[in-house]
């Protein structure tokens, strides 16, 4: 029975407003659902796919015919183009329907979702309160619920078997992302903006599809570098290698940033995550040697690679962004700590107020952090020796989209497909979902 009171079974999905499971800046995540309510505002699509795989992300846009609006479109064509490729990259969007505030309501499926199509006319004329809503397929979860869940579970295995349980398991994501970053890289994209709560997780199938895909394709943090070097005028001199070079980075710098955010999450892990990435030749050198090449690529003369409309996020902003997360804790901790030895109370405005203050120090100190200091601190987040022996640029290849590694999706036992893994066969429409992670800011 459906919570909007009098109902009526459809062949059409609708998104059920009685259930949010996740929200962002300005999206909010919703189960779907074939029972037509009071609530759906008639924007519903048709489709034969069971509501149980689709979740409706509904969007207001905020900013009349400005950056909100444009950049929620621009990310559906995206996202569309990734979920198209093979392997596949991102969640499949069904459809994606428009209500202006006037009451005018379109539909867009299929064709219509592609770069230059319908939907990319609809830009120029979106106002303030009108209503763009995305269908696309549930993911079982986000990665990092995923990893959530099973490093709590690991704990309640027999004590001999924690530890080779829990790097198995480790090696196993390890396995998988890396194989989901080398085939972004292959496609001639960077991922800037790349952590566990932003990739799509299924779980395991007989499937050759891999397990985990890119969840978040906000087009302000993913950018197509092979096009932007493509486009430079002059033509950049030795196209080939610089993106070949380019592209061997990009897949180290979406490791480590990754890496990054789980060791401050998982720090009890970091020895598994150094020891992973120095058996892909991964080390401070190889570190310092990546952020020095994007600094050179944020250079004007490659094109404005790390820039989408008035927004410009770089690798190197985005490795700050998130190493500022330990220091402005150790930094808060210390101001508290000097509070209480001097007899102090410290309230939860203090602490606001102090988290606050320890954010701007974070902040301003890796703002003007030179690239050998940033990489000593990434190297010590990661467990890495902090060597920074710069000279020859030697990387495990088993990382590159050259040699994709075996993905985590391939189970050691098949078991047998439900109906809900058989639709991730890529003969169909693969594996796909809607932003519903909590922990994405956007």
């Amino acid at each position: 029975m459906s919570a909007f009171g009098t109902a009526t079974e459809t062949k059409k999905l609708y998104p059920d407003m009685s259930q949010l499971i996740g929200s962002g800046q300005y999206k909010k995540v919703y189960v779907a659902t074939n029972i037509k309510g009071r609530n759906d505002k008639s924007i519903g699509i048709e489709s034969d796919v069971s509501p149980q795989n689709v979740v409706v992300a509904i969007c207001e846009t905020s900013i009349s015919r400005g950056i909100i609006g444009s950049r929620i479109i621009d990310e559906i064509v995206l996202q569309n183009e990734f979920s198209r490729k093979t392997p596949q990259l991102a969640p499949y969007i069904y459809g994606v329907v428009i209500k202006t505030q006037a009451g005018t309501i379109t539909t867009y499926m299929g064709e219509d979702l592609v770069a230059g199509s319908r939907i990319n006319h609809v830009t120029s004329t979106l106002s303030r309160g009108d209503l763009i809503c995305i269908y696309q397929q549930r993911c079982d979860s986000d990665l990092n619920a995923h990893i959530k869940y099973n490093l709590t579970a690991i704990k309640k295995h027999h004590p001999d078997f924690i530890a080779s349980d829990t790097t198995r398991f480790i090696e196993d994501i390890h396995a998988s992302i890396k194989t989901l970053f080398g085939n972004i890289v292959e496609s001639g994209y960077i991922g800037i903006d790349i952590k566990s709560g932003n990739i799509c997780h299924f779980n395991g199938s007989e499937s050759a599809e891999p397990v985990n895909i890119g969840l978040d394709m906000d087009p302000a943090f993913t950018y197509p570098f092979e096009q932007y070097l493509r486009a430079v005028t002059p033509p950049i001199e030795d196209l080939v290698k610089i993106t070949s070079d380019f592209s061997e980075h990009a897949t180290i710098f979406m490791l480590i940033e990754y890496y990054v955010v789980f060791t401050y999450m998982h720090k009890e892990h970091t020895d598994i995550v150094s020891r992973l990435l120095t058996q892909d030749g991964i080390g401070c050198a190889q570190i310092f040697e990546m952020l020095r090449f994007m600094k050179e690529m944020e250079n004007l003369k490659y094109g404005n690679i790390f820039e989408y409309d008035s927004e410009r996020f770089t690798p190197i902003s985005m490795l700050k962004h998130y190493l500022s997360f330990n220091m402005k804790n150790e930094i808060a901790q210390n101001i508290i700590n000097r509070m209480r030895s001097k007899g102090k109370t410290v309230s939860k405005d203090d602490i606001t107020q102090i988290m606050e203050e320890a954010n701007h120090e974070a902040t301003f100190k890796f703002n003007r952090m030179p690239l050998e200091a940033l990489a000593t601190k990434i190297c010590e987040s990661l467990g890495l020796p902090s060597n920074l022996n710069v000279g020859v640029f030697t990387f495990n290849t088993s990382i590159s989209p050259s040699s994709p590694v075996k993905s985590a999706g391939s189970r050691r036992l098949p078991r047998k497909m439900n109906s809900r893994k058989k639709h991730l066969n890529k003969r169909t429409h693969k594996t796909i979902n809607a932003r519903t992670s909590k922990s994405n800011s956007k």
